[in-house]
Parts: structure tokens; sequence; C-alpha cells
């Protein structure tokens, strides 16, 4: 029998559209998609179970999303991240970027995943943060 375990998903404040937010996208044939609605809630994942975590950013604001923290190998295992962006025709400045992260549970046990929004300034502007434990 398959152990479950449960992901945490929290961001350290409220992000919004132009500085970063989570898109509010739904999960592909089960497959759970965590975005900012899902900012505090404690969900379930059994061993095996795929996810990810998508975000989005306007490019040409200077923001990008970096790794703060890499999930333990052991307990989820980031697969891929893929990078969709809006082409305008004509070009637009500004075109929202989504970047979708994909993970998979891969055993028991508890850890943290960090990604961090940071700015021009090297400032750190908004935070996620996933745990996940048995």
């Amino acid at each position: 029998m398959k152990r479950a375990a449960t992901l945490t998903v929290a961001t350290a404040i409220a992000l919004t559209p132009m500085s970063g937010a989570l898109a509010a996208d739904g999960a592909h044939a089960g497959t759970p998609v965590y975005t900012v609605k899902d900012s505090h809630r404690t969900v379930h994942l059994s061993v095996g179970k795929k996810f990810k975590v998508r975000t989005k950013v306007n490019s040409g604001t200077g923001y990008k999303w970096r790794w703060q923290k890499h999930p333990d190998r052991d307990v989820v295992r980031y697969k891929v991240k893929t990078v969709r962006k809006v082409v305008y025709k004509p070009p637009r400045p500004g075109s929202p970027i989504t970047t979708t992260y994909k993970f998979k549970v891969v055993g028991t046990g508890t850890t943290t995943l960090k990604l961090r929004l940071v700015g021009p300034t090297s400032k750190v502007a908004k935070r996620i943060v996933l745990t996940q434990s048995d």
C-alpha cells in the first residue's frame, strides 16, 4: 500500500498579477496545478502522484522567479520546467510569461520547496513556499 504525503502550499505574501502572480489555471488529466488560490491550503498526495506549480510574470518588468530551495529528492522530484510566452501580433511590450514546474512525489517524509520572485534591484519581492510531509 502506498503511503500518502501532505503538501502545504503557502505564499509569504499575497501575489498580484503585475508582480508575478501564479496563474489561475486548472489541472490537466488529473494532475493538480497549484496556484496562488492554493496558498495556505494542505492537500494529500500519494507516492507516485505528479503535480505542477504554475507562475506568471509580465516580461519586461525585470521580475523573475528563482529557486531559493529545491525539495528533498527523496520525497519530491523536480521533473521539468516549461515556459510559455503569449505572442501578440503586432508584438506588445510586457507580454505575460507562464512558467510551469512539474514534480513527482517519490517518497514519504517532509520537504520544502521555495521559489522567490526577484525584482530588478535583486531584492526578493515575493516567495512561494511548498511543504510536503507524510
